[in-house]
């Protein structure tokens, strides 16, 4: 039967290698990047995972952006892909709420997983959620 250490020594070096979280995030306007900033900071002040941020792939055309008024996308964050998830260990994923649901960016995302899920390929896999919304009763 396996044993489990019943305590672990800081100071001693591990070969075991930190899992990767990603943190995946969805906004129009900047208010989830800000939140998936604060994750990100939290997740690397634990020194336990290494943290890769990405965004969700935009599905607006920029035309329609523009009349929203949306900022540009920071092109420094690259966009999430589906062989980051394959591969990455956890994910915390966070957007805003469009009627009481995720928006189309994020769902049509995850309607692209289907090969993924077919093979097995997400299990085991953890992940979280951070959301915000623009009214009181929005999501």
């Amino acid at each position: 039967m396996p044993t489990t250490p019943k305590s672990v020594n800081p100071s001693r070096p591990t070969l075991l290698k930190k899992p990767t979280v990603f943190v995946v995030y969805y906004s129009t306007y900047g208010h989830l990047r800000a939140v998936a900033d604060k994750v990100v900071e939290g997740l690397k002040s634990t020194n336990l995972v290494n943290v890769e941020l990405r965004q969700f792939p935009e599905t607006l055309p920029q035309e329609v952006l523009e009349k929203m008024h949306a900022p540009p996308k920071d092109a420094s964050v690259p966009e999430f892909t589906l062989d980051e998830l394959e591969t990455g260990d956890a994910f915390m994923f966070g957007f805003p709420t469009r009627f009481g649901t995720a928006p189309t960016q994020v769902k049509s995302f995850i309607d692209s997983t289907g090969g993924l899920w077919a093979k097995k390929a997400l299990v085991g896999k953890m992940a979280g959620i951070f959301s915000g919304t623009g009214s009181q009763s929005g999501g």
